[in-house]
């Protein structure tokens, strides 16, 4: 059940009366926390309504670890393969399933695109006591919003050891459609190019395999419309082919572009017509340049920028004028600092210079403002930040009380 704070009200006091004049105030700010607990951690999930009648609520909330041994709390599959899992063992003593208690790591929470669901990766362990050796299960979980109800809509057994030929790598690059009741998730690895792109719609809730093995690969990005699907490719050779391909099969794979290198960052601007991509054109250890396509041209340039930075995770504004991305002096070093570019005159308007551990940042629906997670512990305390970059000023959404980490999940608006 999704619970209301009252006594937190003075959050959305702070926050309102710090925006700056002539903005349009956001309509909810989601983000991640991690309390600590004696011999565990709680992941809660937290919505603020940032107008004067507003309350912060907890949206969800999870211990670390389950409080219910495997042989109670988890499914037929995840069962399955505990079973599996023991039968390669071939020497020392276990404990039976009612003794193990599995562990749970959330990854990639994503807000829907219309504010209904968020959903997440969750990682679901378990392995010996005193060992380094685990096995998993990984599930593709859905909340509800509205009923504060969790789905899982997907989960796939993984052999992190190589246990079994048939290893799998994993869920990974969870992406909302336009109309926040689709999505999509890669199930494989890049290393072994076996990646499978999966779409499943909410209300059917059976996932479709989208493509070939392979075929979509990492950063997918719809288009605007929610027809067509963009990613990058990855193949043996590293190569990266840049595709286009029709959600609904109606047009066959179009291919933008292909060079040798590293990719990082892949997004479809506002009226479909230019794909803004962050690349190297050799390794990973050389720097990531910033480019855009012409999707109808296939078209290509590299956008002038500093070359003593690296570039990545470009996204952009809702108006299509302005693209934010993370800057760099490596390609291991990319939240150094947040830029924001202006397309047209091909110039850095502004720039954000705090170190985040965390790279992810939103945009609010009217562009002004970016919400982003600052500070990299233990040198400096995490905080989330809304920048309102026309006058250069941030504000802080505080913590709720006991919790000193989190993460900026999403911004939306009505």
């Amino acid at each position: 059940m999704i619970k209301k704070v009252n006594i937190i009200i003075i959050i959305v006091a702070f926050l309102t009366s710090c925006i700056p004049n002539n903005t349009v105030v956001p309509s909810y700010i989601f983000f991640q926390t991690v309390k600590v607990l004696d011999k565990d951690s709680l992941q809660q999930i937290w919505r603020v309504k940032t107008n004067d009648d507003a309350q912060l609520e907890l949206l969800f909330e999870q211990k670390s670890r389950s409080d219910k041994p495997i042989h109670e709390a988890f499914s037929k599959l995840e069962l399955a393969a505990f079973e599996e899992w023991f039968s390669f063992r071939e020497k020392g003593e276990y404990p039976p399933a009612s003794k193990i208690y599995p562990t749970i790591g959330m990854r990639q929470v994503t807000l829907s695109s219309n504010g209904q669901w968020l959903a997440w990766i969750e990682d679901v362990s378990w392995g010996p006591p005193n060992s380094t050796i685990q096995f998993a299960t990984i599930r593709l979980v859905a909340l509800d919003l509205t009923s504060g109800k969790k789905r899982t809509l997907y989960e796939v057994a993984k052999h992190p050891n190589g246990w079994l030929s048939e290893e799998k790598g994993g869920l990974n690059d969870l992406a909302w459609a336009p109309n926040g009741q689709k999505l999509i998730v890669t199930e494989g690895s890049l290393r072994r190019h076996d990646n499978q792109a999966k779409i499943i719609d909410l209300d059917i809730g059976e996932p479709k395999n989208f493509g070939e093995p392979g075929e979509i690969g990492i950063f997918p990005s719809w288009s605007p419309d929610g027809l067509f699907l963009i990613s990058g490719l990855v193949s043996i050779t590293e190569s990266i082919t840049i595709n286009i391909s029709s959600v609904n099969h109606a047009v066959s794979n179009i291919t933008l572009m292909k060079f040798w290198g590293y990719i990082n960052g892949i997004d479809w601007s506002p009226d479909g017509k230019t794909i803004a991509f962050a690349a190297s054109k050799a390794t990973h250890s050389e720097k990531l340049r910033l480019y855009v396509i012409n999707t109808q041209t296939k078209e290509g340039i590299e956008l002038p920028l500093d070359q003593n930075f690296s570039y990545a995770q470009p996204k952009w504004s809702p108006d299509g004028k302005l693209i934010g991305l993370n800057a760099g002096s490596s390609p291991a070093d990319l939240a150094s600092e947040l830029l924001i570019y202006d397309v047209l005159t091909q110039k850095v308007i502004t720039s954000l210079k705090e170190k985040r551990s965390n790279p992810n940042f939103y945009w609010t629906k009217d562009g002004q403002a970016i919400l982003f997670t600052k500070g990299s512990p233990p040198d400096t305390a995490r905080t989330i930040e809304v920048f309102y970059w026309q006058e250069n000023k941030t504000i802080a959404v505080p913590f709720p009380k006991g919790v000193d980490d989190g993460y900026a999940i999403g911004i939306w608006t009505k």
